[in-house]
């Protein structure tokens, strides 16, 4: 679903969608130098992900989680296993790679110490953990040093979520919007442990002559 959003840089610009719910602020300091309007830069993805990291580092609900899941854990790990799951490229740009942001917004995480991330499931999942067993039926290997079946962890948690992009126009100046809209999901329960949304803009001058 797409959202409304609100820009703020001088007077208001109001951005409408339908089935909206909600407004979202984007302040002059979220947007961002003069810039191609369909695509989106590797310094708009990192903002946007540390702030996501900052906001689940002290989000309530997902420390909750994380104080519950080591309370009743096992000794094999005190963090939650996480992997990524379906993220949407809903921008105008189609070589949008969002694993610019899942891959720093994991790998902050688990740098943190808040959660494991994942690498046998998911959208991103590495077919290296099923293939090496097949080594099993390779008369050329060990069979003690085939890694055995059954021993892949399955995740606790999913990350989720969308990237989406709408423009509005304020007399010489248009202005593209982006929303990163994340969730983490727990996989026992189907609960919601955190979501996050951050919109930010690009802009873009008219000139003399056209665009």
């Amino acid at each position: 679903m797409i959202r409304p959003l609100f820009l703020v840089f001088g007077l208001p610009l109001v951005l409408c969608a339908c089935n909206a719910t909600e407004s979202v602020a984007v302040d002059s300091q979220d947007v961002q130098e003069m810039r191609s309007l369909n695509t989106v830069s590797y310094d708009e993805c990192r903002k946007a992900t540390i702030a996501a990291v900052q906001d689940a580092m002290i989000n309530s609900d997902f420390n909750a989680f994380l104080d519950s899941y080591k309370s009743h854990a096992s000794q094999q790990s005190t963090r939650p296993l996480l992997m990524v799951w379906k993220i949407k490229n809903n921008t105008n740009d189609p070589e949008f790679d969002v694993g610019l942001v899942t891959d720093e917004f994991c790998t902050a995480l688990r740098n943190a110490g808040k959660v494991r991330v994942s690498m046998a499931t998911g959208i991103y999942a590495s077919t290296a953990p099923a293939a090496i067993r097949e080594l099993r039926n390779d008369p050329n290997f060990r069979k003690e040093s085939v890694k055995a079946l059954g021993t892949l962890n399955a995740p606790d948690l999913s990350l989720e979520g969308q990237v989406i992009a709408n423009r509005v126009s304020d007399g010489n100046r248009t202005v593209q919007v982006y929303s990163f809209n994340l969730k983490i999901q727990d996989l026992a329960t189907g609960e919601e442990v955190w979501s996050y949304n951050k919109a930010f803009a690009t802009q873009k001058t008219r000139a003399i002559f056209g665009w």
